[in-house]
C-alpha cells in the first residue's frame, strides 16, 4: 500500500503466526524495516490498502487489511505511527475470503475495492460506512466482470482512476 502523503510504500508478511506491517523500498523491493507486529495467530493479513484519512495530518491515516482465518475474512485497520494495534470494521460474507487478492482505498469517493478471480471473479467495492456492525456490505461493480489470477489494485488520487495487475485467465 503506498502513502502519497508521505511517499512511504508499505507492506504485510504474513505467517503462520503474527504477521509483520514492514516499509518496502520502492525501487528494489527490498524490506526496510519492520514497524509493526499483528498478535492475529493462524489469521493472516493479506493484502493491504492506504486510506490517507480525511484531514492531511497523520493522525488520521490508516491502513487498511484483509485478514482471513479458514473460509472467513474480515477488514481490519491500524494506524501507520502505532501498527501493532490492529482494529476491526467488520467481517464479510465471502466465502473463502482469502480468493480476495487485491484491496484498494478510492479516498475521493470513500470506498474500498477488492478482486478476485473466482465466482463470480470481478471486482468488488466494500463501503465501510456500513461496518461495524458485520457484516460489511459489498457488491459486485456491474460489468467488472475481470478474470484476473493473483490481482493486486491500487487506486491513484490523481488520475481518480482504479488499477488492476494479475495473471488473465478464462
Amino acid at each position: 500500500a503506498y502513502a502519497t502523503d508521505s511517499s512511504t510504500l508499505y507492506g504485510v508478511i504474513p505467517t503462520s503466526g503474527d504477521d509483520s506491517i514492514v516499509t518496502v523500498n520502492a525501487t528494489t523491493g527490498a524490506v526496510i524495516s519492520t514497524v509493526g507486529t499483528i498478535a492475529n495467530g493462524t489469521s493472516e493479513l493479506i493484502s493491504m490498502a492506504y486510506h490517507p484519512g480525511p484531514t492531511s495530518g497523520a493522525g488520521d491515516d490508516q491502513l487498511i487489511m484483509l485478514e482471513v482465518s479458514g473460509s472467513s475474512g474480515a477488514v481490519v485497520w491500524v494506524d501507520p505511527a502505532t501498527p501493532s494495534a490492529k482494529n476491526t470494521y467488520g467481517s464479510l460474507i465471502w466465502s473463502p475470503a482469502s480468493l480476495f487478492t487485491g484491496l484498494a482505498y478510492d479516498s475521493v469517493q470513500g470506498m474500498l475495492y477488492a478482486s478476485t478471480p473466482f465466482g463470480p471473479d470481478g471486482l468488488y467495492e466494500i463501503d465501510l460506512g456500513t461496518c461495524p456492525p458485520s457484516p460489511c456490505t459489498s457488491n459486485q461493480l456491474s460489468g467488472a466482470d475481470v478474470p484476473i489470477s493473483d490481482g493486486s489494485l491500487s487506486y491513484s488520487p490523481d488520475s481518480q482512476r482504479l488499477y488492476l495487475l494479475g495473471t488473465s485467465f478464462g
